[in-house]
């Protein structure tokens, strides 16, 4: 195999060994190739449209070493390709999280060694370099098995959801408590270090109410630097949290629909006001949602259906641009195609995806539709007649 070297620049000075800021071994895996996948942290936080840098680099004896850009904080991925994962049912090549290391790295870090054996089914890490990153191991060793399962049960869903049709409760709510289970293990952890630096890495990674409620906790000097942009994130939760509840109370049927602008795929600035005097639905998806892509060909049958009537503008959530724009173009959608702010989604109230909101022609909230659902488009063609 060719071993590819973009981010691992070999320092060769005259008299001295290259000095690596990351050495990495593993013992056990059938697989030499590992993948190092990095971006600026803020960016990642951020979610800027931002691409991850990755570098395929094969083990010499089980060992690798690399040099990373620490101009700017790093957040970064370790992969072997024995943890290499097809998603057949959305066309997704990616890493199991049970077989991922994970670091973040700044100027103030020399050097981490990292060694990575197998378990049943996931790995275990052993980190020696910062705080920060022993923590960040040791939390992760711990929800490795978690993360198996809850994939597992996703596949499972997912092959249901695509051949059979809808997924029994027992199994969703199997899916739903492995999920609790890893954001209470975050939450006690955070807890248990709240004044650590890992306890900011944790923060957007629980409950909502829970992060506000231990940032209020927290020293607010493991935000500086590195973690500026988590802090910056729970500003806007708190914010966006505020407008949630406020919608909860006031969106009600026969409610004035909150007016926003959101940018297009293009670019343009598109407002929802100037949709008056047609009905409209707000479908509000996101490309890792399977129920919102089994929905759409219905959905866009209805669209051509009743299109002189009816228009239909479909906000992306929780998704980079880039998956954004290509799961638009992937399920051909022909649609108002907007992405959400997340503020347009709390002001919305939406907890559940797909969340679809009939607006009347006089810009008033007709009926909110949670799931896929038959009802949904029965009332469609009810108030189509």
């Amino acid at each position: 195999m060719k071993q590819l070297l973009p981010l691992l620049t070999i320092i060769l000075a005259i008299g001295c060994a290259p000095k690596h800021n990351i050495e990495v071994s593993y013992e056990g895996f059938s697989n030499d190739t590992i993948v190092i996948s990095q971006m600026p942290y803020a960016d990642y936080i951020k979610q800027n449209n931002v691409k991850f840098k990755h570098d395929t680099i094969i083990l010499k004896s089980g060992t690798a070493k690399a040099n990373i850009d620490l101009s700017q904080a790093k957040y970064i991925w370790i992969d072997n390709l024995q943890y290499r994962h097809i998603d057949q049912y959305h066309g997704t090549v990616g890493f199991h999280p049970a077989g991922k290391v994970t670091l973040v790295m700044d100027n103030n870090e020399d050097e981490v060694k990292i060694n990575i054996t197998q378990a049943d089914g996931y790995v275990l890490s052993s980190v020696k370099g910062s705080k920060l990153n022993a923590h960040i191991s040791e939390i992760d060793n711990i929800l490795r098995p978690l993360h198996l399962e809850r994939d597992n049960i996703g596949t499972q869903i997912n092959k249901i959801v695509f051949e059979q049709g809808i997924p029994s409760q027992e199994i969703r709510q199997k899916m739903l408590s492995v999920g609790d289970k890893i954001k209470d293990i975050r939450t006690e952890f955070i807890s248990e270090h709240i004044n650590d630096k890992v306890a900011a890495y944790l923060l957007l990674n629980i409950r909502a109410k829970d992060a506000v409620a231990l940032y209020e906790q927290m020293d607010k000097s493991v935000f500086s630097h590195t973690f500026r942009p988590v802090e910056e994130a729970i500003t806007e939760l708190i914010e966006t949290g505020e407008i949630k509840a406020n919608a909860e109370k006031l969106l009600t049927v026969g409610s004035v629909a909150p007016n926003f602008t959101l940018k297009d795929l293009s670019g343009g600035e598109f407002t929802l006001s100037s949709l008056q005097g047609k009905w409209v639905i707000l479908d509000f998806w996101g490309t890792w949602c399977g129920w919102c892509i089994k929905g759409f060909p219905k959905l866009i049958d209805y669209y051509n259906k009743y299109s002189e009537k009816l228009e239909v503008v479909a906000i992306n959530c929780i998704d980079s641009d880039d998956r954004w724009r290509e799961g638009v173009k992937k399920h051909s959608l022909p649609f108002t195609n907007i992405k959400d702010d997340n503020k347009v989604s709390a002001q919305y109230a939406v907890s559940l995806y797909p969340t679809k909101v009939i607006i009347t022609p006089e810009g008033r909230i007709h009926k909110v539709f949670t799931g896929e659902s038959d009802d949904f488009y029965k009332e469609i063609d009810k108030i189509m007649k």
